[in-house]
């Protein structure tokens, strides 16, 4: 498990995640969000609306390479996305991507 998994695992644990695609458009536009993980393999479709969403909110966006790892870090079964609400979690998943390449999104 890469070390932004493991950080979406211990936000869930903590409950300080959230998942599927209503939650997180809910808590982007609440303000809750302090970053998005979106999964590479999630459709195009949720990919560009909520990365719009996250954009429009400031909401920096992260990807994971698919949706069963993140759903198994989020403690459930696929997920498309997960946002985090703790700063300090969101912090050091920024950290761990500030390696990649950065994406439209990221702030």
């Amino acid at each position: 498990m890469n070390k932004i998994l493991q950080y979406v695992s211990i936000a869930a644990k903590a409950g300080k995640a959230f998942g599927g695609e209503m939650q997180t458009e809910s808590r982007i536009r609440s303000g809750g969000a302090k970053v998005v993980i979106l999964a590479e393999d999630a459709s195009d479709n949720t990919k560009n609306k909520i990365m719009k969403l996250a954009k429009r909110c400031r909401v920096p966006v992260v990807f994971v390479p698919d949706r069963e790892s993140l759903g198994q870090a989020s403690g459930r079964d696929l997920r498309s996305s997960v946002i985090i609400t703790d700063r300090g979690l969101a912090d050091a998943i920024l950290h761990c991507s500030s390696e990649n390449t950065p994406r439209e999104g990221n702030f």
